[in-house]
């Protein structure tokens, strides 16, 4: 059996070929164009998204095989951001966090799919009562260009 080699990409959407399960792509390598395979996964926040939920001017990191200057995606994950900051603000459905060492500060929003855990990744069911002003906290998200807003997927409470 041949093994395909695995290669990755990075770069900007800037055009969805939904009929053909593509995506047209600027990239810093030789990929532009990124295939859609019945096994691939798109993860948007969540994993298993259609390909409806990804626009012209997204970001994306994609993972796959490589066929001339085409990627046949295994996984690609559009948006994501990986991010610790200082908690300056919460109520129940928002997060303000400043970043560590920086001035940058986001709005990380809460979903109901979003999983919060604690410094031993055990999962927190009170959801964002536990997290109070001064906590630190890493947050894995969803955010769309140009926005301070990060919708969280996960957020794990490094200290409280």
């Amino acid at each position: 059996m041949i093994q395909k080699e695995t290669h990755f990409a990075e770069g900007i959407i800037e055009s969805v070929l939904t009929l053909e399960r593509a995506f047209l792509v600027k990239s810093e390598n030789e990929i532009k164009k990124l295939v859609l395979t019945e096994n691939s996964n798109i993860w948007k926040g969540l994993d298993g998204m259609d390909i409806d939920v990804v626009a012209v001017g997204d970001h994306f990191y994609a993972r796959g095989y490589k066929q001339n200057d085409d990627l046949f995606i295994e996984n690609i994950w559009i948006n994501i951001v990986n991010v610790s900051g200082i908690v300056e603000e919460v109520s129940d459905t928002e997060i303000d966090i400043r970043l560590i060492g920086m001035e940058s500060r986001w709005k990380v929003k809460l979903m109901k799919h979003t999983r919060m855990l604690d410094s031993e990744d055990n999962v927190i069911f009170s959801g964002a009562k536990v997290i109070q002003k001064s906590n630190i906290i890493q947050v894995f998200g969803v955010r769309n260009p140009g926005s301070d807003h990060i919708l969280a997927s996960t957020i794990f409470l490094q200290s409280g």
